[in-house]
Parts: structure tokens; sequence; C-alpha cells
């Protein structure tokens, strides 16, 4: 298992100038597409895919509302009931150096975790050269094979039952309203930070895989104390995805000493 990591300026809020009123032709109604639950993950292949979706969503949540990426960036789509915003890494004007190398990023980590090579991605805020050096806000996403999806073909389909259906829309709804409630702009970030993406291969991964610019780290980032604001989990059949988000600790609330991501 390697961890690789990528270090970059973080972006200011970018706001707009003063215009004059005019009378604008509305655009075009397009219906929402569903996103998450298009296809439900009755196989290795499409729970990988469920997964991949999941992690989009948690890295969109953290760069629209902590990194400050502009609104434009971001499409919208259906989680189930839900709408959630999605970082299109697809369409890119360049206009956003921060911005453009996420998009890289998404991509590669995409095709890695639809491969099944990647056990955790996290962004990683801090001060200084290396935010991994001093963390203000970690947020970890986990991907976790289960016994499962070692024993089958990765195209084999196993349906769920019903109350499985249910409680996997369940737990993602309750994942994502968490990410919702606690991943926002609660407080202004020092002018010096910076922030880190961190990648852990898996175990099954090759051994020369690589992301251009991102360098091995030896350590993963940690806290001596960090408050534990978000913690969740969803299971498919297949697969367990977590994310869990910890802040430098200004009190002994919900301390955890040496966390590491």
């Amino acid at each position: 298992m390697s961890d690789y990591e990528k270090i970059t300026k973080l972006p200011k809020p970018v706001f707009g100038g003063i215009s004059s009123a005019q009378k604008i032709r509305p655009p075009a109604t397009e219906a929402v597409q569903e996103f998450l639950f298009k296809k439900m993950p009755t196989s290795v292949y499409i729970s990988r895919r469920f997964v991949k979706k999941m992690l989009i969503i948690g890295i969109s949540e953290v760069c629209r509302k902590r990194l400050c990426f502009p609104e434009e960036e971001f499409i919208i789509r259906l989680a189930g009931d839900m709408k959630v915003k999605v970082l299109n890494p697809v369409v890119d004007n360049g206009k956003n150096e921060s911005v453009t190398m996420i998009k890289n990023w998404i991509r590669k980590i995409f095709e890695w975790t639809e491969n099944g090579w990647i056990d955790k991605v996290a962004i990683t805020i801090g001060t200084g050269e290396l935010p991994s050096e001093k963390p203000l806000e970690i947020y970890a996403f986990s991907m976790k094979d289960k016994e499962l999806c070692r024993k089958v073909d990765e195209h084999e389909i196993i349906d769920l039952t019903q109350e499985e259906d249910t409680k996997l829309q369940a737990d993602a709804e309750d994942l994502l309203q968490g990410l919702k409630k606690h991943v926002r702009p609660a407080r202004d970030l020092p002018d010096n930070s910076t922030f880190s993406l961190q990648v852990v291969k898996s175990k099954n991964a090759p051994k020369d895989l690589k992301i251009d610019d991102f360098h091995p780290i030896e350590n993963a980032p940690s806290f001596k104390k960090g408050n534990v604001f978000l913690k969740r989990q969803v299971q498919t059949k297949f697969h367990r995805f977590g994310v869990v988000g910890v802040e430098a600790a200004d009190s002994d609330e919900n301390i955890e000493t040496h966390q590491s991501w």
C-alpha cells in the first residue's frame, strides 16, 4: 500500500461585479438526471461505479464549500430524492488552475476506483508549504472490498432484496445529508492555506501505478488532537464506502488523539 500526495494553493472565492439590469430570455428547462441510483449495485462492477459516484459527490462538496470552486463548475444531479452538485470532470474551461488539476486527478482516480485499485482518498487543508504537516481539516473517503467481492465474477448479478434496497438508499441518503450538513463554510481559512490530495492504493493495485505530479509520502496526515465532526458509512453487498471529517481541535469535545485519516 502506498500513499501519494499533491499540494496546491487554496483558491480564493470569486465574487461577481456590478452589472446593469436587462431582459434575458430564460434558458430552456432541462430535467435533472438521476446520478447515484441509475443502476443498483447488483454486481462487483456496478458496485465499484456506485462507490465512485459517492466519492465524486463527496469530493465535490469539499471543493465547492471549502475550496471555493466557482459554482459554474458544478452540475446538478439526483441521488434518489436528493439534489446534489457534482463537479463536472469532463468539461473544463481552463480558467482556474486548481479546478483543472482536481479534474485531471479525478479522471485518473475514477479509473483506479473502477479497477479496485484505491483504498482511500483524502483532501487535507492546512497552512504552509505542506498542509499535511499543519492540517486544519481532513476529509477522508475510504473504499473497502467485502469478502463476497473476492468470491464472485465482477459481472455476476446478485439481486438485492427489497429490504436491502431500502436500507442501501437510506444509508446513502444519510451519508449525503451528513456531507451537506457538516461540510460548510463555517469559518474563514487563513490566507496562507493550501490543500493537498492524498491517494492510498489498494494491495491489488499494480506496483508501478502513478498519477502525474504526485509524489510518495511516508505518513498520512494526522492530528495530535482532532475533532471528528463527520463520520458516515454505506455498504453494498460488495463494498464499504465511508467518509470521515476531522478538524484541529479547539476543545476536548469528540477528541481522537493522534488521529490518522
